[in-house]
């Protein structure tokens, strides 16, 4: 017997160690487990959640795709005015993306006084675990004529109707181009004064005649024309379209025209008037606001007669009548709609652009002393604000329809 020799050892695992080793190994695939379930619980509210803004951004694209305004018979869902509120329920979307169905909620609402729909879109939905989700989107949609956008592929060339001379249309044709991208015009009769123009947007600033002080202003300008007959029948849409009587002289700057009941307390207007040609005087008038939203007013003519006294305007044969040339014709209330009164008998009322009497007056029946602007103010420039002067015991022609591309319709604008 070897006594150096030591005592062979027992090896391996007691039976306590690979309990405990078991019981870890359990606790850790519970883990794993409930990782696994929230994963998963996870990966499914993603998948619905996307499916939910994708059924949102859907529904909303396909409102913005109407093809017509009114509603066309035969073919539902294309039209502006078929734009309203609806639910959809238990909607399943292709391949039942998400292992649910969603609740889909249009609301659709009309900005007042406007062609804008507001349009909100909820999509609703119940997860694994039967909580409520939700996705809300919202947008506005514009009532514009489809046929309109396909202006927006046009590129902008210059052209009678926007530019003259490679300038806005409303810059006075004398104004001369400073080379910096903007106009200088000195208005006939006038000193010390200055009117410069933005020759690509025709924005208007009133200055010194060294154009370092300066206020933004807008510029009013047209043609007053002459028809005074001595004796003869009533005057005709041809005698307005034609007109021909001797032109007389306007009022010396600033007081060629006068801002009469203007809106907006410290506006003014500066107006002067060139020199007369045969039967016609051109004027141009600077509009200074006080009010960053823009003037209103009526623009009255003020007339020298043939001895260079101011005219007067009245219903005699021997005094004077002025009429604005205008689009605006006569209109009558509509009885069927009971809260509005539509009537405009004597066609004072239109945009401002087609020469109203008074503008930002597009709402008859409805102005007052205390509130004499009920539609749009002015704020930007307006041309073509024509007038034809006649004997005050005429009356103002109208339009000569054998004529159709030419407007000869007169409204009477003084007295």
């Amino acid at each position: 017997m070897n006594l150096h020799n030591p005592l062979p050892r027992n090896r391996g695992v007691s039976l306590v160690e690979a309990l405990v080793a078991l019981a870890i190994m359990a606790f850790g695939m519970l883990s794993l487990i409930g990782v696994q379930a929230t994963m998963r619980l996870n990966s499914d509210l993603a998948k619905q959640r996307s499916e939910a803004t994708r059924i949102a951004t859907e529904e909303i694209e396909l409102l913005r795709s109407f093809t017509s305004m009114a509603v066309v018979g035969g073919q539902p869902g294309i039209s502006y005015d078929e734009i309203a509120s609806r639910t959809v329920e238990a909607y399943q979307p292709p391949g039942a993306i998400g292992n649910t169905s969603y609740r889909v909620e249009r609301t659709v609402s009309l900005v007042g006084g406007t062609q804008q729909k507001v349009v909100m879109v909820r999509v609703l939905w119940d997860d694994r675990t039967g909580t409520r989700q939700t996705v809300t989107m919202d947008s506005v949609i514009s009532g514009t004529d489809p046929v309109l956008s396909g202006l927006l592929s046009v590129p902008a060339r210059p052209s009678a109707t926007n530019q003259r001379n490679g300038r806005h249309n409303s810059i006075p044709p004398d104004a001369v181009d400073q080379g910096d991208g903007s106009s200088r015009f000195t208005p006939p009769g006038s000193s010390g004064i200055a009117w410069y123009f933005n020759n690509l947007t025709g924005l208007m600033q009133v200055c010194n005649s060294a154009g370092n002080t300066c206020i933004a202003g807008t510029l009013v300008s047209g043609t007053v024309q002459f028809h005074r007959p001595a004796t003869g029948d009533a005057l005709t849409g041809a005698n307005s379209e034609s007109p021909q009587g001797l032109a007389l002289s306007l009022d010396a700057g600033p007081y060629a025209l006068t801002l009469a009941s203007p809106v907006g307390s410290g506006t003014a207007a500066s107006c002067f008037a060139a020199t007369p040609s045969a039967s016609a005087v051109n004027y141009f008038c600077a509009v200074v606001p006080s009010q960053s939203s823009g003037w209103g007013g009526q623009l009255d003519l003020r007339l020298l007669d043939g001895a260079g006294n101011l005219a007067t305007f009245g219903g005699g044969g021997s005094e004077f009548k002025s009429c604005r040339y205008t689009t605006d014709l006569p209109s009558v209330d509509d009885a069927a709609t009971v809260t509005i009164n539509e009537a405009d008998p004597n066609a004072d009322f239109t945009l401002n652009a087609d020469h109203p009497k008074t503008y930002c007056m597009e709402n008859p029946g409805t102005a007052t002393v205390a509130v004499p602007c009920t539609g749009k103010r002015v704020t930007g420039n307006l041309i073509n604000q024509n007038f034809l002067v006649i004997r005050g015991d005429k009356s103002c022609p109208g339009d000569d329809s054998s004529t159709p591309l030419i407007n000869g319709n007169t409204r009477q604008h003084q007295p």
